[in-house]
């Protein structure tokens, strides 16, 4: 089950570019006289070794008519935030305390079908959370463990479904040797624990502090979104008229490199990685041109809108976009980005959300009301 989720990971790897785009906004038609060539009549920060008017052909970019929609905060929403603070706050259950629905237990398991034990089927030793009741696990798995006690080691009998992920286990019956290691239970929401733990002191201040947080991160994405939108209207609406060979090589390598990387990180070789794909090695080579391509054409839009415009990557807006998409990143800091991710990529990504910025700056928006919110419509964060 492991290697088939990574397999996955790894095939949306491959099809990947510099930076997720996808839109949350609608553009309307609109007609602006900034259609251009890219020409380098205005002097830019540099994030490719090219002069994009020999490549590229801007579509009009300029006043574009998009949509601004935040989505409403949602009960399920506050509720969920509420439940993941009150379990990160889990009190470990003394000894002969038992487990119940709605408990977090900490376990280990080796499943068998037939006497034999199966891939995936395992923790290893390592070790992993679950949530009596949640429903992660097959049918039965979990409503087996209540009344557990840490320390104790129990067969779990089930089936897997019909319509299993994997054909060699659907609908068959399963033994799991399970350890529960330990058991974690939720704190309760009271007054005293909101005055221990946040920073409020009643519930009630509580519930508000977070319906503005959401609010705040609603707001966050529909700015998000309209960047997104705004940026694939631009590409799409560009045209290259060519790829520099030599780039393009270079950026091919690059992605068969890290395709590598990806693969020996999940201990997967990339022979068989193509062969559960159903890939050769030209659909191999054919793809990961491809997808050199589509991250030359960004980069190479991105570079004749900054010297168009005159855009600067050296100014105090650019510093935060760098800061920030450090930190959005999990790095410590803009240098351990750069060092981690490489700091001609990480820049070109900054160049991106420079003209991202500058893109919504002068476009016309319509702010439509609040809108339901669905996970589904999340935007993709930028790739390195």
């Amino acid at each position: 089950m492991k290697k088939r989720w990574c397999i996955a990971v790894l095939a949306m790897c491959m099809t990947m570019a510099v930076t997720g785009c996808s839109g949350g906004s609608e553009q309307k038609d609109s007609k602006t006289e900034s259609s251009a060539e890219a020409g380098t009549s205005k002097s830019g920060s540099k994030i490719i070794d090219v002069d994009p008017a020999k490549y590229v052909k801007l579509g009009d970019y300029k006043g574009m008519e998009l949509t601004k929609e935040v989505q409403d905060v949602t009960e399920e929403q506050i509720q969920a935030t509420i439940d993941s603070d009150l379990k990160t706050n889990a009190k470990t259950l003394g000894e002969g305390e038992t487990a119940q629905s709605g408990d977090i237990v900490n376990i280990d398991y080796v499943g068998k079908v037939d006497g034999k034990e199966f891939d995936g089927g395992s923790t290893d030793g390592q070790g992993t959370d679950l949530e009596l009741g949640s429903g992660s696990y097959v049918e039965g798995f979990e409503d087996q463990l209540v009344g557990a006690k840490a320390g104790e080691t129990r067969d779990v009998n089930v089936t897997f479904p019909e319509d299993y992920g994997s054909e060699e286990l659907a609908s068959k019956d399963a033994v799991f040797t399970v350890t529960v290691n330990s058991i974690k239970r939720p704190a309760e929401l009271t007054d005293e624990w909101v005055a221990e733990n946040t920073d409020v002191k009643t519930v009630d201040e509580y519930r508000k502090s977070i319906v503005e947080d959401l609010e705040k991160s609603a707001e966050e994405s529909s700015q998000i979104n309209l960047g997104n939108t705004a940026w694939n209207n631009l590409v799409s609406g560009s045209e290259i008229k060519k790829y520099p060979e030599d780039l393009l090589k270079e950026e091919t390598d690059l992605v068969k490199s890290q395709m590598e990387e990806q693969c020996k990180a999940y201990g997967i070789e990339l022979s068989d990685f193509l062969e559960q794909m159903g890939m050769n090695e030209d659909d191999y080579n054919t793809q990961c041109e491809e997808t050199a391509k589509s991250n030359l054409q960004m980069i190479m839009v991105a570079q004749a809108v900054i010297n168009q415009e005159g855009l600067s990557l050296d100014d105090e807006k650019s510093d935060q976009i760098r800061e920030e998409m450090a930190a959005n990143y999990g790095y410590e800091s803009v240098d351990d980005a750069m060092k981690q991710a490489g700091e001609e990529r990480f820049n070109q990504n900054v160049g991106i959300e420079v003209v991202k910025q500058f893109l919504v700056d002068n476009a016309k928006i319509d702010t439509g009301e609040a809108t339901p919110a669905a996970d589904d419509e999340a935007p993709e964060d930028a790739q390195e």
